[in-house]
């Protein structure tokens, strides 16, 4: 699937580096979801086997802070961006749409966390493959995309089997005031991870008024306004004084679970902007619903998922997700004409037909 998408509306990108920028996003996506559910489970005692480090906003936002230092090191040593190095100039000129991926990005990478500090890994998997959805709509809001009706069905129908793959939760009546929080904010996360790879495009395609960035350079300034946006909260958080708290007592444990965490994050956040300026937002989508696909089969197994009706939701994301990727890399496949090579006919719109074509007698 992820082989055979483009960029929207750009050239064709080479097969090997579509596979290899989707491999690392694929490893480093399903590894942070299993440390970060390991590392920020509430537990009453903190140990190596279960550290208990509740601090979603804190910890995440030291994975900002070392994304965007290690993006800048390879913008100045490794690759070169082609507009110079990041300055305060240029990130005025993009400000508005940098602002806007930041704020997508701290909501995202933030409130996920506090969701897995709240509620089950199946639980956020299953919310989170409903992604489609919000995705094909801000393609289309921002970007100004098509989709056929069989795609908006495919992604309805995705939606309602992931409701079902939830009945056991919802059966169950087992939710608290934890849980209730864990959902919305994995719902808000899910939200402002599928608008972001819609803006990032828009700064990485040239399809705005500007010239394109560079993604480490993008991620530069992503993550660095994130940081800032973490940090203020952080301030004027509970977390302030509760992790200084926890990094006084478990400072070892701490300090591994912060670096760790923070390395993972910064070569998942690069592989996340060259998966995308190599395929598109939604092919993106298309691979991040894969590795879901495997994190949400995993998760139900350790959750001791066992009825019936919820499997069956689960068997239905997987073939609905399927029937999804076929239908985005066929539209890609027939892209539709540009209007300026259509002209009307006597019988409806040529699609041959140019300024060179001679004139039909009356």
């Amino acid at each position: 699937m992820v082989a055979v998408g483009a960029a929207d509306g750009g050239d064709a990108k080479p097969m090997l580096a579509q596979l290899a920028a989707f491999g690392l996003f694929a490893g480093m996506n399903i590894s942070l979801n299993l440390f970060n559910t390991w590392a920020l489970k509430k537990v009453d005692s903190p140990s190596w086997a279960h550290p208990g480090f509740d601090f979603p906003i804190f910890y995440t936002m030291f994975h900002q802070l070392v994304s965007s230092v290690a993006a800048f090191g390879l913008c100045a040593c490794v690759i070169k961006p082609t507009l110079g190095l990041p300055s305060f100039q240029q990130y005025w000129e993009y400000k508005y749409a940098i602002v806007a991926i930041s704020v997508c990005s701290a909501l995202n990478a933030g409130l996920n966390n506090v969701s897995l500090s709240l509620v089950s890994l199946f639980i956020n998997q299953t919310i989170k493959a409903m992604q489609p959805l919000p995705t094909t709509f801000f393609s289309w809001c921002v970007a100004g995309k098509q989709y056929s009706l069989a795609l908006i069905v495919t992604v309805t129908a995705i939606v309602i089997a992931n409701i079902m793959a939830l009945w056991n939760k919802v059966h169950s009546g087992s939710s608290d005031s934890n849980s209730v929080v864990g959902i919305v904010a994995c719902v808000i996360s899910l939200l402002a991870a599928s608008l972001r790879p819609v803006i990032m495009m828009v700064l990485m395609d040239g399809t705005g008024e500007r010239p394109k960035l560079n993604p480490t350079v993008v991620l530069v300034y992503d993550a660095a306004t994130a940081f800032v946006l973490m940090l203020l909260y952080w301030v004027c958080s509970p977390e302030r004084q509760a992790s200084i708290d926890y990094l006084s007592a478990h400072s070892q444990m701490g300090v591994m679970i912060i670096v760790v965490g923070s390395t993972l994050a910064f070569v998942f956040n690069l592989s996340v902007y060259y998966y995308v300026q190599l395929t598109s937002a939604l092919t993106s989508t298309i691979g991040s619903n894969g590795v879901k696909i495997f994190l949400l089969i995993f998760s139900a197994i350790i959750a001791g998922v066992t009825d019936v009706i919820s499997w069956i939701g689960i068997s239905l994301v997987v073939l609905f997700i399927g029937v999804y990727g076929y239908l985005c890399v066929s539209g890609k496949q027939h892209p539709p004409k540009p209007a300026a090579e259509r002209v009307e006919s006597g019988n409806g719109t040529d699609p041959k037909a140019s300024e060179k074509t001679p004139l039909r007698a009356p």
